[in-house]
């Protein structure tokens, strides 16, 4: 007797289209609210940022080249920052004793214009603090990890039970006329203790924002070490060394179009797999449904001619 392939029928076709229609209406709309809880948790996690030492590459897509505009891109430059001195109370008085950048070959004195006082309220008390290395001065420069700048500065009059020493904070360089009240953070606020040498390495960092405007701070990290010295014959001082490990700077920058990406890579995964899982339920389904006679038949197609009595 012939052999022939078996088919569905009308009925087993008509099954077969409504269970399909079914499970790729339930995985179009798992599809739709994992998009949207995964959409949603992209845009409410912001502001995210991500950082590189390499300069953002400008893309030639308008839409995109907007995130990181090339003539807005600043170009790394390592002077080193400005340093303000705050002492701990109103009673203390600080006064700069030297300051200069030390390389392997010569030894640049910090311009006198660039050292001035500076009231502000620290901790509630009004104080008089004093910044070096800031413009209208020469700024001294980094022109290799050897070089350091080295600033000492005398401490009198602290109050009894108050701490002997110095806040400082490193920032960009402002000018005399500009507030540092939106320049104090997390990482560029140091204490230095009289009687000791402060070893700073800070790195530039780079901060973009999504319009393309950018500003730049200093990120550092410091250590003390008492100074073999007799305490009895020399006056209170604070003693900083500020180097650069690297001669690299670090760019920040909100990771929106990263991470929209990342959603985008989500979803189209998502996708496919669900598309996967629908080609494999309909394979399955047209399986068992021509196993049965109600939903398909036996296509003989040529085998036909085998079949009948006439052949026996």
């Amino acid at each position: 007797m012939g052999t022939g392939n078996r088919a569905l029928n009308s009925r087993g076709q008509s099954y077969q289209d409504k269970l399909q229609l079914a499970v790729g209406t339930l995985f179009f709309g798992i599809m739709i609210i994992y998009a949207g809880v995964r959409g949603h948790k992209v845009v409410t996690q912001l502001p995210a940022t991500y950082r590189t030492t390499q300069a953002p590459r400008t893309i030639s897509h308008a839409l995109l080249d907007r995130f990181f505009p090339a003539s807005q891109i600043p170009t790394p430059t390592y002077e080193f920052p400005a340093l303000t001195f705050c002492p701990t109370d109103a009673q203390t008085t600080l006064a700069v004793i030297s300051c200069f950048r030390e390389s392997t070959a010569t030894k640049d004195v910090c311009a006198p214009s660039g050292q001035y006082l500076r009231n502000m309220t620290f901790e509630g008390e009004d104080v008089a603090c004093v910044t070096i290395n800031d413009i209208p001065g020469a700024v001294l420069t980094a022109t290799s990890t050897d070089d350091i700048l080295e600033v000492t500065v005398s401490v009198t009059g602290t109050a009894d039970g108050s701490p002997e020493g110095a806040t400082v904070l490193t920032h960009p360089q402002l000018g005399a006329d500009q507030s540092l009240d939106s320049q104090w953070g997390f990482d560029n606020v140091f204490g230095a203790s009289a009687y000791t040498a402060t070893e700073i390495v800070g790195k530039k960092l780079y901060t973009i924002d999504a319009d393309g405007a950018w500003k730049e701070t200093f990120e550092i990290k410091a250590s003390s070490v008492m100074l073999k010295i007799d305490t009895t014959q020399l006056k209170p001082f604070v003693r900083i060394e500020f180097r650069y490990p690297k001669l690299e700077a670090t760019y920040e920058k909100s990771f929106l179009v990263l991470d929209m990406n990342n959603w985008l890579g989500e979803v189209g995964g998502v996708a496919a797999l669900l598309f996967f899982l629908l080609r494999a339920f309909s394979a399955v389904t047209a399986f068992l449904l021509k196993r049965s006679d109600s939903f398909a038949y036996t296509d003989l197609g040529k085998e036909y001619r085998t079949e009948g009595f006439a052949h026996y």
